[in-house]
């Protein structure tokens, strides 16, 4: 478990240094500034800050936000489906049974109660990988 939260650790350092690597310095000074005005509110807006960060970006530099989140999301799916692996192998197989019994029943229910689509924001996406500021869900994604 600990290789897991490593190798993910290592994963969020190089998504943020690819993001930062993505933005022209004048926008880096920019969002620089936008983070640190969040940070030193007292009543922090996030969405605010959000907005403000996709009207300074570029659109390549939002395109570019977009494509590296998608990426650092397939590696994290990746690297979960690997544990998941080594977990069920340790597993009798009536524990393998019940635990795809159980995943069949969550993607049925899944099915039946589809939830809309989220497409994140290049400037909330630039918030939650520079760091958390409050209005984030257990996965560090941003709730607006």
């Amino acid at each position: 478990m600990q290789q897991l939260r490593a190798q993910f650790e290592q994963a969020r350092l190089q998504t943020r240094a690819r993001l930062l690597a993505a933005l022209s310095p004048a926008h880096r000074t920019a969002v620089a500034n936008i983070v640190g005005q969040l940070v030193l509110t007292a009543n922090p807006n996030p969405r605010a800050a959000a907005q403000a960060l996709d009207a300074v970006l570029a659109p390549a530099e939002k395109q570019s936000v977009v494509s590296i989140a998608e990426a650092e999301r397939t590696s994290a799916k990746a690297l979960m489906q690997q544990q998941r692996a080594v977990f069920e192998s340790t597993m009798t197989a009536e524990q393998r049974a019940a635990m795809a019994t159980r995943e069949a029943n969550r993607q049925a229910y899944m099915q039946s109660h589809p939830r809309p689509a989220h497409v994140a924001d290049p400037g909330s996406i630039v918030l939650r990988t520079l760091g958390s500021f409050g209005d984030g869900d257990m996965h560090g994604h941003m709730m607006m």
